[in-house]
């Protein structure tokens, strides 16, 4: 009975693969997905999203106009292969790929781009969107076509928003990015938005702390990021780690000048006389002692055996 009402009071989010550089980006998203995991939720894996967005039939027609639109474009029939590349990015689009399959759509874009070069139109809109698409994006050898440099593309719209939230039908939604050290993510809860950003040098394994926190804040638990329904804007709540220590080398403190004191030359030793009086004290019966010792070198027959020579000086300020 228990279990059967925990099952129905759980709560489904979809925490969709976040952008940036492949490696550190699936950290990151799997990060994300077990801190909700701990949280009680019901957090939706790769094979549902892809149920839920993808068709196998439209994911097959657009990867055969890639790959006969590539063939097209090495034979030199350019505007055929345009045509193609076009109506894979028309069939991607409809099944969702920019959140789930990006690097095969960021091929496609590239593709598209070369094509329209061949054809003196502008190919910078295609290429941009490759680049931002996969990080670090490597385009096919032999095309020699550079990418742009592109920043991060911020939150989605709410057109995107709504397509997700209607086929993904979850309670919940989680996008983001890690790009240039900075780990952000955007909650779409009904109206609801907020967002949680973190300063990071690399996207921390799985059960690190740092997505708890970062989990807490979506949920509205700890820091308030909401805003009101409407245009999507999103506060930012950020904590940065603490940066790493600098070495420094401490100056040397500077020199302090020396207080009158008893230098007893042969020891080296300083005696300070800042306890006051009890230095003439000190001498006289340091000088008594010596003395003695050669009274009694001498009434014993070593007069001839040198005994140990000490000057005591007493250093006055000038």
């Amino acid at each position: 009975m228990i279990l059967l009402l925990g099952a129905v009071l759980a709560r489904s989010v979809a925490v969709l693969p976040l952008e940036g550089e492949a490696q550190e980006a699936f950290l990151a998203t799997e990060g994300l997905r077990d801190a909700f995991l701990v949280e009680g939720w019901t957090v939706l894996s790769d094979g549902d999203l892809d149920a839920r967005l993808g068709e196998p039939e439209t994911l097959d027609a657009a990867r055969e106009y890639l790959a006969s639109g590539r063939r097209n474009l090495d034979a030199g029939r350019t505007e055929e292969a345009l045509t193609e590349f076009r109506a894979s990015l028309e069939l991607h689009d409809a099944i969702g790929s920019q959140w789930l399959r990006r690097a095969e759509l960021a091929d496609v874009h590239y593709f598209t781009g070369v094509a329209l070069l061949r054809v003196n139109e502008d190919p910078s809109p295609h290429l941009a969107s490759a680049a931002r698409l996969v990080e670090g994006y490597e385009p096919p050898m032999g095309y020699g076509l550079g990418l742009p440099v592109v920043e991060a593309g911020g939150p989605p719209g709410e057109e995107e928003l709504a397509w997700l939230s209607d086929r993904l039908d979850v309670d919940a939604m989680v996008l983001g990015e890690l790009r240039a050290g900075r780990l952000t993510a955007y909650w779409v809860e009904g109206e609801v938005r907020r967002r949680a950003s973190r300063s990071v040098r690399a996207a921390p394994f799985a059960g690190d702390v740092l997505y708890r926190e970062m989990v807490a804040e979506l949920m509205g638990l700890t820091i308030a990021a909401e805003v009101e329904p409407g245009p999507m804007e999103y506060r930012e709540v950020t904590r940065s780690w603490p940066s790493e220590p600098t070495v420094t080398t401490e100056p040397e403190p500077a020199a302090v000048p020396e207080e009158p004191g008893l230098v007893v030359s042969g020891t080296s030793r300083r005696i300070d006389n800042r306890l006051g009086w009890w230095a003439p004290v000190g001498l006289a019966v340091l000088g008594a002692s010596a003395g003695a010792a050669w009274l009694i070198n001498a009434s014993a027959g070593q007069g001839g055996v040198s005994s140990p020579r000490y000057t005591v000086v007493i250093e006055t300020p000038r």
